[in-house]
């Protein structure tokens, strides 16, 4: 039980690792001209341009949230595929595989729910719960009446 467990947590945050590793978020610097607005004799732009500086960094963000949870999604559709494919015999490495996909999924799931972009979280929770369903059905219900 432990080994299973520890194979799950592993799956899982291989990913999390690589993306974070090879996916940098791009840091957010606030334009020195932003910084002290109102000091007489600073060399300070207008609001419109401070506040389309923060509208071009909240969406560099946002796109990177929506890539973080595809390249998650990505990889637990890779999980999902092994666990159901190359492991469908053995049952360790067939459940690791599909509980470190669900959890891997899970992650996906919560960037993309970050996202301010509905319909990309409509499609990422719908994509979800078709991997779930499916999950849930064929591997657990449809096993246990053969």
């Amino acid at each position: 039980m432990f080994l299973k467990g520890l194979y799950i947590l592993l799956l899982f945050s291989s990913v999390a690792a690589g993306i974070s590793t090879f996916y940098i978020e791009a840091r957010y610097v606030t334009p020195p001209s932003c910084i002290t607005p109102g000091i007489p004799g600073s060399n300070i732009s207008s609001p419109e341009l401070c506040q389309k500086a923060q509208e071009s960094q909240q969406k560099a963000h946002d796109l990177y949230i929506q890539n973080v949870s595809i390249i998650a999604l990505a990889g637990a559709i890779i999980y999902f595929v092994i666990g159901f494919i190359i492991f469908a015999n053995e049952q360790i490495f067939s459940y690791g595989f599909l509980l470190g996909s669900l959890f891997t999924l899970l992650y996906s799931l919560l960037r993309g729910l970050s996202s301010t972009n509905s319909i990309y979280t409509f499609v990422i929770i719908f994509v979800s719960l078709g991997i779930v369903i499916y999950t849930g059905y064929y591997r657990f219900l449809k096993q246990n009446k053969i």
